[in-house]
């Protein structure tokens, strides 16, 4: 199964490219689902990466749930970032192991194209989910595209940000700031 969803940005290469790549572990900073997220430690940097990875605290949907995610590759002149996402701590049935991802920017007459590109990894037992899984992920990379959009062109965070957390409360450095 692949899954590739893009969107344009209204903003540079190298802007999108920052908030993307060189902040690669803020992603709590602008994905809705995201509660927290930090760098994940090890030795093994990819050359051109910010970090090793990071882990991400799933904070809507699915409480204490994380998002391991390792970068496997960074080409600044072909403007494409690889990690590798595992999920860990998920309560209840999840049919998901991970999955690559691949995300490529390029320049369009009005900004930046940015295309993610995903090959999710099915549990045995999540097989017969093929469809409702690949629906449901494909949806919710172009809710993450959206709100990465959002948070280029405005420099705040989409309002489904601010809803994901109304009980939990924003990040700190988040709380005032969303549209």
């Amino acid at each position: 199964m692949q899954i590739s969803r893009s969107i344009d940005i209204k903003a540079p290469v190298e802007v999108v490219w920052t908030k993307l790549v060189d902040e690669f572990v803020n992603v709590h900073h602008w994905m809705a689902s995201i509660k927290a997220s930090s760098a994940m430690q090890g030795e093994d940097l990819v050359p051109g990466a910010p970090a090793v990875g990071r882990i991400a605290e799933i904070g809507a949907g699915s409480p204490g749930g994380l998002m391991e995610e390792k970068i496997t590759a960074v080409n600044p002149a072909g403007r494409t970032l690889e990690f590798d996402t595992v999920l860990t701590n998920i309560k209840g049935f999840n049919p998901i192991i991970g999955w690559p991802n691949q995300i490529k920017l390029t320049e369009t007459g009005n900004g930046t194209r940015v295309t993610w590109n995903i090959q999710p990894r099915l549990k045995l037992v999540g097989l017969p989910m093929y469809l409702p899984v690949k629906k449901s992920l494909g949806n919710g990379f172009v809710r993450s595209l959206e709100e990465i959009k959002t948070f280029v062109e405005t420099g705040r965070p989409h309002a489904r940000k601010a809803a994901a957390f109304d009980k939990e409360g924003l990040p700190a450095d988040l709380a005032t700031a969303a549209v």
